[in-house]
């Protein structure tokens, strides 16, 4: 299990990086541009959350589509990462969790 929230944590951080530079990569296409990286981030950040303050807007059909991906992706990847650290430093330890096999017998059972 330590495995799986090491790389839950490389995951959110690695998305995170790849965000802010792409962000900051199509800066020209919110109002006002994202020009600064500390910008891009903070972009990221409120988006992923789903606070999104609204004082950065996408103003293109482009920008409205990387922003759309960047949050179904975003939350996918915290979402699992949560997961994967809930189930490492669970109290109850793993149960509850996947395990090898369980994933058959779901199936199985609900056929």
């Amino acid at each position: 299990m330590a495995t799986a929230a090491c790389f839950g944590l490389f995951a959110v951080l690695t998305f995170h990086a790849y965000a802010t530079l792409a962000t900051l990569q199509m800066g020209e296409h919110f109002d006002p541009p994202i020009r600064e990286p500390i910008t891009a981030l903070y972009f990221v950040l409120t988006t992923i959350s789903t606070v999104g303050f609204g004082d950065i807007t996408a103003k293109d059909p482009e920008a409205h589509g990387f922003v759309a991906a960047l949050l179904v992706i975003g939350l996918f990847i915290v979402a699992t990462s949560i997961s994967a650290f809930s189930c490492r430093y669970s109290p109850t330890g793993s149960e509850g969790c996947l395990e090898p096999g369980r994933i058959s017998w779901i199936a199985q059972s609900t056929l």
